[in-house]
């Protein structure tokens, strides 16, 4: 089945746009509080059903720039098991996104398949 897995997040401000700059874009961040998955015609083709639970690697990250800061989460894997997502973490290259925006952290969420 394919198992489409979206990241349940909040966005909030940590500093707002200034009105006396019209480049400044503010900074944003986000909390993320977990996943929320379910059978879908897109995402990752896993032997699960409804009901199992999977589990995601989500990317937490920003993309910073000269006007601001923007915080974002980004499924980057999905398994049956824990430890597979684990494996994933232990086995990839941190990232760089570039000269502003950096990587913040990856996070394992599990959600039941719905």
């Amino acid at each position: 089945m394919k198992v489409g897995v979206t990241v349940d997040y909040t966005n909030y401000w940590v500093r707002e746009p200034s009105d006396d700059d019209q480049w400044d874009s503010g900074e944003e961040a986000i909390t993320i509080h977990g996943i929320s998955a379910r059978e879908a015609s897109w995402g990752d083709e896993l032997d699960v059903n409804k009901g199992d639970v999977v589990h995601a690697v989500v990317e937490h990250y920003s993309d910073g720039n000269t006007f601001g800061n923007q915080e974002y989460a980004e499924v980057k894997a999905v398994y049956k098991t824990d430890w597979e997502a684990q494996a994933w973490i232990d086995g990839v290259e941190k990232p760089d996104h570039g000269y502003f925006g950096s990587h913040i952290d990856f996070k394992i969420f599990s959600a039941v398949v719905q």
